[in-house]
């Protein structure tokens, strides 16, 4: 949803309503104590840091740069709009980048010595402790707690056709917004078509407004009574925030006229975009002419730092190869030992753009096994076109342990070296999964696939089929290397917990 930022209530030269207006501070409980924190964080990071490093100016510096650190947060928004725990995360990443920079530059300048190491040293660290302080806050969030600023009391404002089933999509899939009632808005049956000379034209685009007789054309703001009955409503349900759902047909100048009541009601308001599932980090306010826009970017999967992934695939690897050549020579001589058949089981599996390769794990169930599978089809406990079973008859004693531990999927570093199979992508699927898609469960294809990746750090076999395509198709838009950073941090924990591996 695009945020559109309330203004402090004004003086007004115009008649306004007479409805109850909520006049108490909206977030600076939230605010004020992530300020606290976050100079609290910079001063004590300086201090300690300067004494443990030896470096003096550091600690004697350590108000500066803690004013800095608030300073350079404010700049970008952080006490402003809080949003999602990725974009808070970017943006301390950002400040802890640029401030160095920014006080080397300004020491320069007014001949002050600045230990440049260990600020930036000391602004990485601060952004550390901010992101965990942030991350805290969203899981506190998560679990049910009702903090003011980063949950809000949300009125919906729209069409009464479309209201439902956005309130529903956000109780579904967000912790942020609590919608607590709704104002159903009436809108005419077929847009509006003003003339050169009409009314409405005149008032759109002459910024004087109507002539001071009042005579407007219609209803100005203080006389709409939807409107009236929207400030009751955001009044009465001690609402912080208002969620306007456009209509194609809905009059701009009376969506205006709501926007700037709920302004002067220091109320904050979001547009919704009609967008189920934009990409994250891909959308971006346009704004030309006076028309928002919102600008959905190009995938970075097809910009340059697909090769770049491409060429750290690889890289990794081979390094991984050699420095776990005696765990796979172990795991090789207890196969041996445990049961007859190859070592190396060998798979048709469907990689990007449909082309089939054939994929390398340990094996882990009886050189026969295939054979049997006819006979256990209706124990399946899988989701969707998968094939899965808890405890599967046909896996030999070590194959448990190696499924357990996700080792069996070692020999697939080959596969990756070879440029079939990232590191980091969907599950690679069967050709009998593929040819039971549907189209959309077909974009999946369109990458790589992965030794991990969301579906393995959310679950693997324990989740839905609908679970499991929507976090391969989550991870298909929104691809970054700082999401397969992410993932490959989060595949440790996933590992030593087991979480759906069998």
């Amino acid at each position: 949803m695009t945020v559109i930022q309330a203004r402090p209530p004004a003086t007004l030269t115009h008649p306004r309503s007479t409805a109850p207006a909520p006049t108490r501070p909206r977030r600076l409980g939230v605010t004020l104590v992530l300020v606290v924190a976050d100079l609290a964080a910079a001063l004590l990071v300086c201090f300690v840091g300067g004494r443990l490093s030896g470096v003096d100016t550091l600690a004697l510096q350590a108000p500066v740069v803690a004013l800095a650190w608030l300073g350079g947060l404010a700049l970008v928004g952080e006490y402003r709009q809080f949003g999602s725990l990725g974009t808070r995360t970017r943006r301390l990443l950002v400040v802890a980048l640029a401030m160095p920079t920014g006080l080397l530059l300004l020491a320069e300048v007014v001949g002050v010595k600045v230990a440049g190491v260990p600020v930036a040293v000391a602004a990485l660290t601060c952004a550390a402790v901010g992101c965990t302080a942030r991350g805290s806050l969203e899981v506190a969030v998560r679990r049910g707690a009702r903090l003011r600023g980063l949950t809000h009391r949300v009125v919906l404002v729209g069409p009464a056709h479309v209201l439902p089933g956005v309130a529903e999509r956000l109780a579904q899939h967000s912790h942020r917004f609590r919608v607590v009632a709704s104002c159903p808005i009436t809108v005419p049956s077929t847009p509006p078509t003003p003339t050169a000379g009409s009314r409405a034209a005149a008032v759109d685009t002459d910024p004087a407004g109507p002539p001071p007789n009042g005579d407007d054309g219609g209803e100005g703001e203080a006389g709409d009574p939807e409107i009236e009955a929207c400030r009751r409503t955001v009044a009465g349900h001690d609402a912080d925030t208002v969620v306007l759902v456009p209509d194609p047909v809905w009059d701009p100048l009376r969506m205006r006229r709501l926007r700037w009541a709920l302004e002067d009601d220091v109320v904050r308001t979001f547009a919704w975009t009609g967008l189920w599932r934009a990409p994250a980090g891909r959308t971006h306010l346009d704004i030309t002419e006076d028309l928002p826009m919102l600008h959905v970017s190009a995938p970075r999967r097809l910009g340059p730092t697909r090769a770049v992934k491409s060429l750290i695939d690889r890289a990794v690897a081979a390094a991984a190869l050699l420095l776990t050549a005696p765990l796979l020579l172990t795991i090789v001589l207890a196969i041996r030992v445990n049961s007859r058949g190859p070592v190396i089981y060998r798979q048709q599996r469907v990689g990007r753009d449909g082309r089939t390769f054939a994929i390398w794990k340990f094996r882990t169930m009886y050189a026969d096994a295939d054979a049997h599978l006819g006979v256990l089809v209706t124990q399946n406990q899988g989701a969707g076109p998968l094939f899965k079973m808890r405890h599967d008859p046909r896996t030999t004693r070590v194959g448990r342990l190696l499924r357990r531990t996700s080792l069996d999927e070692l020999p697939q570093l080959v596969n990756v070296l070879r440029g079939q199979m990232s590191l980091v992508g969907p599950r690679p699927a069967l050709p009998a999964e593929v040819s039971r898609y549907h189209s959309d469960v077909r974009r999946r294809l369109t990458v790589p696939p992965g030794m991990t990746g969301l579906w393995q750090v959310s679950g693997r076999s324990d989740l839905t089929w609908a679970e499991s395509v929507h976090l391969d198709l989550t991870y298909v838009d929104n691809w970054s290397l700082l999401l397969d950073l992410q993932i490959m941090a989060r595949t440790f924990g996933a590992v030593v917990r087991g979480r759906g591996a069998y």
